[in-house]
């Protein structure tokens, strides 16, 4: 099953969701992936979710996460892409994904794909019905181009039908003085099946990117994810809440 989060007195349209999440579910544990790389993929799950449990926490929102890892399936690409079943992640190699056969292909789609994707419709429906709109606040954990050479950057967004919510929100982060005075850049449009959330008017999306440094301590993650929390909610004008 899809983890949810929820709040029982949301203020706020925010709906937040993670690129990097979920397990490695004990069947799927001999994709030619070694002790160090199954916990590699744990590591990073539990520093997205710290965030992402702090953001909807602070922000009293509503979280949907996936079930399974993206060395399982990558639940926010479209079912045609070659990296739906990833066969590199980072140093990872998962050799196994390069030569599933239709029956698990299919498997995987219907148990986890469709069960997430029905999960944040519903979180999304259920947001825009509450307060008239809905803001989809998409956590990613930004790659290292090369071991060699730090990201020049800690935090970024990508937005789509978002860019002056997203320019409120890196204002707002600009006042708060976060530990490595991030730098902050922008893309146009999130890929992917996402984009089907935001053919309804009244879906916006804002995608942070979290470089490696803000995750190293809890204390950190958890400065960010408020950070990122009081950010949002100074940059999302009131709603009146509605029945």
């Amino acid at each position: 099953m899809v983890a949810r989060m929820a709040l029982e007195h949301q203020r706020r349209p925010i709906v937040v969701v993670s690129d990097v999440s979920g397990a490695i579910p004990e069947q799927y544990q001999h994709l030619s992936l070694s002790p160090q790389q199954i916990q590699y993929a744990s590591d990073v799950l539990s520093e997205i979710e710290g965030v992402h449990t702090v953001v909807v926490r602070e922000a009293l929102t509503a979280g949907v996460l996936p079930s399974v890892s993206k060395l399982i399936i990558d639940v926010h690409e479209n079912l045609d892409s070659p990296k739906l079943f990833i066969e590199r992640l980072g140093d990872l190699v998962v050799l196994d994904n390069s030569s599933i056969d239709d029956r698990e292909e299919n498997f995987r789609i219907e148990e986890y794909y469709v069960d997430y994707h029905a999960a944040l419709r519903r979180v999304l429906y259920a947001t825009q019905e509450r307060f008239g709109r809905a803001v989809l606040v998409f956590l990613k954990k930004m790659p290292r181009f090369h071991r060699e050479q730090e990201v020049p950057y800690d935090i970024g967004f990508v937005t789509q039908n978002a860019q002056s919510l997203a320019h409120d929100i890196a204002k707002e982060l600009g006042e708060y003085k976060l530990q490595h005075n991030p730098g902050l850049f922008f893309y146009d449009i999130l890929h992917g099946p996402l984009q089907d959330c935001f053919e309804h008017a009244k879906v916006s999306a804002v995608a942070i990117l979290l470089n490696e440094k803000l995750l190293r301590t809890q204390q950190m993650k958890e400065q960010l994810g408020h950070d990122i929390a009081t950010a949002l909610v100074h940059a999302l004008p009131e709603v009146p809440v509605t029945r």
